[in-house]
């Protein structure tokens, strides 16, 4: 029996794979700050160590919602996520 992919691990993976790629035209990398006057790699860094450990915390909570209409689940998960993001505004 295949076993769930780990959503929650994989998207923190994609999000390093994502910064450490590098020449990006335009993007932040490890070069340098593309286009972003607000961001460069060492505040990426830092945002992802922010967001990272509610990745599994809204796969918990889309999971147990999925059976609802797409804007039900939006109001329940926008609190989440807006929680999500001011820990990384932190």
């Amino acid at each position: 029996k295949p076993r769930p992919a780990d959503v929650p691990a994989l998207a923190e993976a994609a999000l390093w794979q994502e910064l450490e790629l590098t020449p990006k035209p335009g993007l932040v990398d490890k070069l340098n700050n593309g286009s972003h006057r607000d961001m460069d790699h060492a505040l990426f860094v830092r945002s992802i160590a922010a967001i990272a450990p509610w990745f599994s915390r809204f796969a918990e909570l889309g999971n147990s919602h999925a059976d609802k209409p797409a804007g039900e689940q939006l109001r329940i998960l926008r609190p989440m996520g807006m929680a999500c993001e001011q820990a990384m505004y932190a």
